[in-house]
């Protein structure tokens, strides 16, 4: 039943990633151009700091939801580690449903009337270039919109599966028995 839904989180998380890897390559060309620029031409551009900020604000916004998927945020898990795999789990729903999805879904909400302000209002950055600021405040929308789902569906599975959602990728579930210490 929850198959269908969770695998499309996952697309939409996957499909983030691919557009934020896009983002990335353009980061490099316009940090390229300005070098070639500035450095070889003496003649500096008024937009690649700009851009490159702009550019790099979203390739992580959107990236974050697929960071969760794959267990890659970090988590200290100092006492967690030593309880039950079961209650890992609960706990790790738990936080997901009480605490953070509320959080994010508060930040999403005002993230997308930002947005949606300044492509109203045409908010730009006060800079030499001045460009709109809506599709950086667009990308943060989105990238904590798709982090909202994602938490979500990693909560879901916190509460149907058997594994540790928040584990990296190929990491086996945590021992069952005492953690011995490692002090």
């Amino acid at each position: 039943m929850l198959a269908k839904p969770l695998a499309a989180v996952d697309a939409l998380s996957t499909l983030l990633l691919r557009i934020s890897l896009l983002l990335l390559a353009a980061l490099v060309a316009v940090n390229a151009v300005e070098v070639v620029a500035r450095y070889l031409l003496s003649e500096p551009t008024i937009w690649a700091y700009d851009l490159a900020t702009l550019l790099n604000g979203a390739l992580f916004m959107l990236g974050l939801a697929y960071t969760l998927r794959v267990g890659g945020h970090v988590r200290i898990d100092v006492f967690a580690a030593r309880l039950p795999a079961r209650l890992q789990r609960g706990l790790v729903a738990g936080f997901l449903l009480l605490f953070l999805l509320p959080c994010l879904g508060l930040m999403a909400s005002v993230a997308v009337e930002q947005a949606l302000a300044a492509l109203a209002s045409g908010e730009r950055l006060l800079s030499a270039w001045e460009p709109p600021l809506w599709p950086g405040y667009l990308a943060i929308a989105v990238g904590l919109t798709a982090l909202l789902l994602q938490t979500l569906a990693t909560a879901l599975r916190s509460l149907t599966e058997d594994r540790d959602p928040l584990a990296p990728r190929g990491a086996a579930s945590p021992p069952t028995e005492d953690v011995p210490d490692r002090c």
